[in-house]
This record gives C-alpha cells, structure tokens and sequence, in this order.
C-alpha cells in the first residue's frame, strides 16, 4: 500500500508538465480548450492503446466507469478553460479543493473501510489553509481571471467525483483499461462540445507542445489509477497537495511570473502536510 502515494507523486509531476503545455497552447497559440482537449486525448490514445493492448477491453463495472468518464472529462475541460487565465501554481492550488471533497465522498461511494482517521484529516486541514493563503486572495479579481476561478473550481469538484469512482473501479478493473476508455470518452465529449473537427496544428512547434500534452497525460492518467488502486482514496488524494509548489516552480522558471509572499506561506504549509502523509 505504501507505493500509492509515491505514484500519486509522480502523476502530480505529469499533470503539472501536461497544464504547462496546455496553458502554451492557449495563450500563445489561441487553441479553444476542447480543442486542446481534443489533441491531448487523440495523441494519448495510441499510447493507451499500447499499454492495453495484452489484456482484454471488457470492463465489468460499466456504469461506473462511464460516470468516471463523465466527470473526468467535465474536470478537463473545466481545467484546461482555467488554465489560459490563471498561473499554474494558482490553478494547482485552487484545484486542490479536490481532496477535501474526495475525503467526504470516499466513506459513501466507497463503504466503511474508506473512513479517514484524524492525522489523515490534519494533514488535508493544513494543506487546505495552504491553498486558501495562495489562492484566496485572487477570487475578488474581475474579468477572465474570475471566469478561470470558477472553471477551476468547476474542474475540483468534477475531479474529486472521478477520483473517488477510479477508487472503485480499482477493484474490478485493470488500470490500463480504465485509462484507454476514457481517452475515448474524452474524444467523444470533446467533438460534441466543438460541433466539428479540432483545429489542426500547423505549426511545428504547437504539434510538438500538443504531443507533450498527450504524453504527459497518459503518463499522470496510468499512474493516477494505479494509485487509487493500491491505497484509500482521501490518502492518495491528498498527496496532491504538492502540486502547487510544482506549478509555482513552472510559473518562475517558464513564464517568469513570481508567486507573492502569501503564496509561499501557502506553500510552505502545503509541503508540510504533504511530508506528515508521506511520512504516515
């Protein structure tokens, strides 16, 4: 059970370097969000597939597994609005309302061996102060950035259900598979929302931020479901809590945008409820 965290850990990473890209290709490149949405499920597909290719596609628990696409894809697409207005360590931060939500429908989704125990409570406690010292004072802000408040916001709540229902699916399903068909889903959702075809790169350099799209989203998807499986879900979730210090070191070190004084106390309280977990 302990490799559940650590793999959280590393989708964390994934998904950091997946909304870097996605927020290039939206600001700099103008895509739509579905459109990004669109690219980054399609390029993933051929690795989905890859990975699922030596088991059977059969899943046994279908409608939970197409509830988990429906709301993963409502998390996308609410992430990837989010993300052309808001800095990635902001955008992290205001997500990270996710494991709180995970922590309360974990025991009702999920049955009695889903309860939280009270250090794991301190450590979403603390870590939640933290996201609130970083993304509070932003909310008041008008305009697009407002919008990609409320998209992110959206994208929490929508996650923390998906997140809870991969828990589920985690005991019947294997991973690879629950990975492949919502690369599908999210193809499917993201042409009905566009009412046409995604717009096709012809820039180079897009095609190659679209591609690290999709490869660094497989690679968090894989690693995200492995780790529901092999761990309770508010304790998996809440490993999460370092994903705004990533993003806040790709706000510094790629798009030159310094996090203030409050975001790094906020910061300093989401590392440390993220070392009492780990260390738990």
């Amino acid at each position: 059970m302990r490799t559940g965290p650590w793999l959280m850990l590393y989708a964390s990473a994934a998904f950091t370097a997946m909304v870097s890209l996605v927020k290039v290709a939206r600001v700099d490149f103008g895509l739509d969000a579905a459109d990004v949405v669109a690219w980054r499920s399609l390029l993933g597909l051929p690795v989905a597939v890859w990975f699922a290719w030596s088991v059977p596609w059969t899943v046994q628990a279908k409608g939970t597994l197409l509830a988990r696409c429906a709301f993963g894809f409502a998390a996308m697409l609410g992430y990837f609005t989010a993300a052309r207005a808001l800095p990635v360590g902001e955008l992290s931060a205001i997500t990270q309302l996710q494991p709180i939500l995970v922590a309360l429908l974990a025991p009702w989704l999920l049955g009695s061996d889903e309860e939280v125990s009270p250090w794991i409570w301190g450590a979403i406690a603390l870590g939640f102060t933290g996201t609130l010292a970083i993304a509070g004072p932003e909310l008041g802000v008008g305009g697009e950035h407002r919008v990609g408040v409320l998209a992110a916001l959206v994208a929490a709540v929508a996650s923390a259900v998906a997140h809870t229902l991969l828990r589920r699916l985690g005991r019947t399903e294997q991973p690879r598979v629950v990975v492949l068909w919502f690369q599908f889903a999210a193809v499917f959702g993201a042409l009905c929302v566009l009412g046409r075809l995604p717009v096709i790169p012809t820039d180079p350099v897009l095609a190659l931020v679209l591609a690290g799209v999709g490869a660094s989203a497989v690679a968090g998807q894989l690693l995200l479901t492995t780790a529901y499986q092999r761990g309770e879900a508010a304790r998996i979730a809440a490993v999460g809590y370092v994903t705004p210090l990533m993003g806040f070191t790709i706000d510094v070190l790629l798009f030159a945008t310094p996090p203030e004084a409050l975001s790094l106390l906020g910061a300093g309280l989401v590392i440390a409820a993220g070392l009492l977990l780990l260390k738990r």
